[in-house]
């Protein structure tokens, strides 16, 4: 079988692990309570040596039911977000903007602009936004950015990229709307981030999650699209995350000890054993070097 990057599409590929989408479901049911099922017995978790973007094949993409489900968690849309402040800094009240995936238009209410544009296809983050009088569009950006060519100064999107099939034409639909010397910014979960090495990390796997992201991976889209970088900047560590941190920590430290092989899901009895063990010693003592990068990675690219 030949396997094609969704960014780049090189055919110069790796298989890191398969996955057994069984046991997937069963984490993802035990875990949050949603019954999901997949087409696919296996998902090969993948990396592309040639733009070093780590993506799960066959994709499979969650419907609207286990989004609604995960949104009902407080944790699902933050008031309050790293990037947002980061962002904010590139736009001006005279600027347009373009968000893609907006949720329920948390942003939108922190930024002045002269107007904003918010896509997004859930129902309920639609209806929610509608109560704070923002008025979204339910349409992709590939979509949209057929009869709004060229017109946005600012562009960005948090924590969506990783979610989509097809990178390369989410990218490519965001440049279409973007204006010559507008800005890109991109937010996405970082493999180099806080959780990177986490196991049974459910929510950086499918069906939420198609693609993981690197510095080089981030770096490589202005390479094909011949955009300039402008920033690359890791989020600090945020305290919500610190016990998180020190699970997988632990539970990294743990797997070295009894020679577990290193993977992104291990849902067999052991493997869950060692994630209550580590869980327990989070509680107890915290495991949280100085040197590890936060959860988000932002860029910040300039259409040329």
């Amino acid at each position: 079988m030949n396997l094609l990057c969704p960014l780049c599409k090189s055919f110069h590929i790796s298989v890191i692990e398969k996955i057994d989408t069984y046991e997937l479901c069963r984490a993802y049911y035990n875990n949050f309570n949603i019954d999901f099922e997949f087409s696919t017995d296996l998902i090969l978790y993948c990396k592309c040596e040639s733009c070093n973007l780590l993506f799960f094949t066959p994709s499979v993409v969650a419907d609207e039911f286990f989004y609604e489900n995960l949104q009902d968690n407080d944790w699902y849309y933050l008031s309050e977000k790293y990037e947002y402040n980061f962002a904010s800094k590139y736009i001006s009240k005279d600027h347009t903007v373009l968000e893609v995936g907006s949720g329920p238009a948390l942003f939108a209410k922190q930024i002045s602009c002269k107007q904003y544009v918010g896509l997004e296809f859930n129902d309920k983050a639609i209806a929610r936004a509608k109560q704070k009088n923002v008025t979204l569009i339910k349409q992709s950006v590939e979509d949209y950015a057929r009869q709004a060519q060229r017109i946005f100064d600012v562009i960005v999107s948090f924590q969506v990229l990783e979610h989509v099939c097809d990178p390369a034409a989410f990218i490519e639909g965001c440049l279409l709307a973007l204006r010559p010397g507008g800005k890109l910014i991109l937010a996405v979960p970082s493999v180099e981030g806080c959780f990177g090495e986490a196991v049974n990390h459910l929510l950086d796997m499918p069906p939420h999650h198609q693609t993981r992201w690197t510095y080089e991976a981030l770096v490589s889209i202005a390479d094909i699209y011949s955009l300039t970088i402008k920033k690359i900047e890791y989020e600090p560590i945020a305290i919500y995350h610190q016990r998180g941190i020190s699970r997988m920590l632990w539970e990294k430290k743990l797997r070295n000890i009894t020679l577990k092989k290193r993977l992104i899901f291990d849902y067999s009895f052991s493997g869950r054993v060692l994630g209550k063990i580590a869980n327990a010693l989070a509680s107890i003592s915290s495991r949280n070097p100085r040197k590890l990068n936060g959860h988000t990675i932002i860029a910040v690219y300039e259409k040329n």
